[in-house]
């Protein structure tokens, strides 16, 4: 992928792996909740929402 494309753009975009990761399991725990079980009170999905933030700038920073 590297040799197609910016590194940066590259990298950026795995960076963004642990969002959609965050929004099929939060799909999942509300629509079909026997196949997983996640609490998902407001106080847990703020923390995971700022880590996943946190991540996302972390690899920004990194790629500039």
């Amino acid at each position: 992928a590297t040799s197609l494309s910016y590194v940066s753009l590259v990298s950026a975009l795995a960076g963004l792996q642990h969002f959609f990761v965050f929004v099929y399991v939060l799909l999942l725990s509300l629509f079909v909740p026997r196949i997983l079980k996640e609490e998902l009170s407001k106080n847990v999905v703020l923390l995971k929402i700022i880590a996943i933030a946190l991540m996302i700038v972390g690899t920004w920073f990194i790629s500039i």
